[in-house]
């Protein structure tokens, strides 16, 4: 057999090599499946994530409304109704941690130049509450000289599963929302009238 014979026997056997290598597609899918299951799986994670933030943050607001209008509804309240209005919060949090929740509830009152805090209280050791008789800075023209209004300030402290391997700061929920009193004009706290 020549040089030249044994050359063309190779091309043949490299081309036909190629040609089932090119046409064979049956381990392509497998392939396919195992380049994109990690993004797929990282994808499904992070919108499992992003739901379960977006269920806190409804969840925080829902709570931060719902102890306003309760604080709201009558003329007279004590710490000790306040403080149970605020452990209703762990249950209205499950299965989500109770315990990066920040709340404070303050009554403001307008006077002819100015609104201060009648009272304050917070369901947590780390945030202070107003002092009472201190300025509280409000929206302009939502209060009118003798009117009061109940303000519950929020803060959640989120902390996705996923991202804090790679974000280690939190996602930070933030609710102010304002509340008029129902049946009269400022809510008494303790017997401590403004």
């Amino acid at each position: 057999m020549s040089n030249g014979e044994r050359f063309k026997i190779l091309i043949n056997i490299t081309k036909t090599f190629w040609d089932r290598f090119i046409l064979n597609i049956q381990g392509v899918a497998s392939i396919e499946f195992a380049i994109i299951s990690p993004a797929i799986a990282l994808l499904f994670i992070g919108i499992v994530q992003l739901s379960w933030g977006l269920t806190v943050n409804r969840r925080v607001h829902q709570i931060s409304n719902l102890t306003g209008d309760l604080i709201a509804r009558t003329p007279i309240t004590s710490s000790d109704e306040l403080e149970g209005i605020f452990r209703t919060h762990s249950l209205l949090m499950r299965p989500y941690d109770i315990e990066p929740l920040k709340m404070i509830a303050t009554h403001v009152v307008a006077d002819l130049n100015s609104t201060s805090v009648c009272w304050s209280y917070t369901n947590s050791t780390d945030v202070a509450a107003y002092q009472t008789g201190a300025t509280y800075e409000l929206p302009e023209e939502i209060l009118n000289k003798g009117e009061s209004l109940i303000v519950i300030e929020s803060e959640y402290l989120y902390r996705p599963i996923l991202f804090s391997l790679f974000v280690n700061e939190p996602i930070t929920f933030r609710e102010k929302l304002f509340h008029a009193p129902r049946t009269s004009t400022t809510i008494t706290l303790d017997g401590q009238e403004c």
